[in-house]
């Protein structure tokens, strides 16, 4: 590119209009598939920060977002993926901002949390084909 840029990490979070309202984010999904695409038109590369463990996320959403990915890295838009893990935190006394705890997942069932498990492994191994992509040039 002209200006020396080649990559630019985007926020996508997600793809799933119902989290990223719920959370207040100021794309929808269409937003960042055509942010994502306009890039690479430019020959930038786009990292997104893909985050897991949202507390409305439902386990029917995952094969979704990895069917986006997938479309997307075989399209060669993304370079990489930055997978984060939503933590929410809040205190047990409103009084005492010290003691802050850590929410563990909201995947209540062990059938919710092994699919998120599941899921994990999915993205990890996205990131690991990509990561080999970039090392063979």
């Amino acid at each position: 590119h002209s200006c020396g840029i080649r990559y630019a990490e985007l926020g996508v979070e997600t793809f799933d209009d119902s989290v990223l309202s719920y959370y207040n984010k100021p794309s929808t999904v269409m937003d960042n598939l055509q942010a994502i695409r306009e890039l690479n038109v430019v020959g930038i590369k786009v990292i997104p920060n893909i985050m897991v463990g949202f507390e409305i996320e439902k386990p029917s959403m995952y094969d979704a977002n990895i069917e986006y990915l997938q479309d997307l890295i075989s399209e060669g838009y993304i370079y990489y993926l930055n997978i984060f893990f939503f933590a929410d935190y809040k205190s047990d006394n409103s009084n005492d901002r010290s003691e802050l705890k850590l929410i563990k997942s909201w995947h209540k069932t062990p059938n919710d949390r092994y699919k998120l498990e599941e899921y994990v492994n999915k993205l990890y191994k996205l990131n690991y084909y990509l990561l080999k992509k970039i090392r063979n040039g």
